[in-house]
C-alpha cells in the first residue's frame, strides 16, 4: 500500500476563488470534503496538524477547516496556535469532529470559531458554513506576491458590476 501524501497541491486556478485549507487525517473524509469544496472554492489539504499549520502560515487561506482529532497534534492546539500567530489570527476557522468528547471541548471554545460541525457533515452545511465564514471576513483580502525575492502585499477588493 502506497503511503498517504501529507499534502495535496491546490486546485487551479488558485486565487481566482477563495482558498480553503482543509486539515483532515481520514483519507475517505478528506476525499469527500475535497470534492464538495472544490466545486466552488480553491483547496489546499493536509493530513497532519503541523503541516496544516505551516500551510496556513505560508498560504494565508481565506478559511481553515480543522479536524479535532489529528495524529500528530490535537486540532484545537493547532487552532490555538493559529489564533496566537499575528499572520493567521484573523483567518476564520471551522472545526470538524466526529468524537463526542472532542465536540464538547470544541463547543466550550466555540466563540473562537466560525463553526463547529459534527462529522459526517452534510455537504450543503459545510459549504454554507464556509461561505458565511468567507463573507464575514470582509471583501478586502491581502494577497502577496514575490517581487525580487521580497514578499509584497497587495490588497484585493471585490467589485460587483
Amino acid at each position: 500500500m502506497a503511503p498517504i501524501p501529507d499534502q495535496r497541491p491546490p486546485s487551479a486556478p488558485r486565487r481566482e476563488r477563495p482558498l480553503v485549507l482543509l486539515i483532515e487525517d481520514n483519507v475517505t473524509q478528506l476525499d469527500l470534503y475535497s470534492m464538495v469544496i472544490e466545486e466552488e472554492l480553491s483547496l489546499l489539504t493536509a493530513t497532519r496538524g503541523e503541516t496544516g499549520y505551516a500551510l496556513a502560515c505560508s498560504e494565508k487561506p481565506d478559511v481553515i477547516v480543522v479536524d479535532v482529532l489529528l495524529p500528530d497534534v490535537d486540532g484545537l492546539t493547532v487552532c490555538q496556535r493559529l489564533r496566537a500567530n499575528p499572520q493567521t489570527s484573523s483567518i476564520p476557522i471551522v472545526v470538524l469532529t466526529g468524537d463526542d468528547a472532542a465536540h464538547d471541548r470544541a463547543q466550550r471554545v466555540a466563540s473562537q470559531f466560525s463553526g463547529v460541525l459534527t462529522k459526517p457533515c452534510p455537504a450543503e452545511l459545510l459549504l454554507s458554513t464556509l461561505r458565511s465564514a468567507i463573507e464575514a471576513r470582509g471583501p478586502v483580502r491581502r494577497r502577496g506576491c514575490l517581487i525580487g525575492g521580497e514578499r509584497i502585499w497587495i490588497p484585493s477588493i471585490k467589485v460587483s458590476l
